[in-house]
């Protein structure tokens, strides 16, 4: 979640301040890649491989 995402949900106050206390204790945001199958999503391109094997799903033409 963006800080400003975070500031929308009351999280923060506003996304200066999310900005403010990540910088105060050294958080770091990086992207990071979202693999969808069906209705999951996975971080790791190799557990949705998994589940998507398992489900007997390879080369079926349908979209996850």
């Amino acid at each position: 979640m963006s800080p400003r995402e975070e500031a929308r949900e009351g999280l923060m106050s506003t996304p200066e301040d999310a900005g403010a206390e990540m910088a105060r204790y050294a958080i770091t945001r990086v992207p990071a890649d979202m693999f969808h199958y069906r209705e999951y999503r996975y971080t790791r391109l190799s557990d949705a491989l998994a589940q998507a094997k398992r489900d007997g799903n390879a080369a079926s033409g349908e979209p996850g």
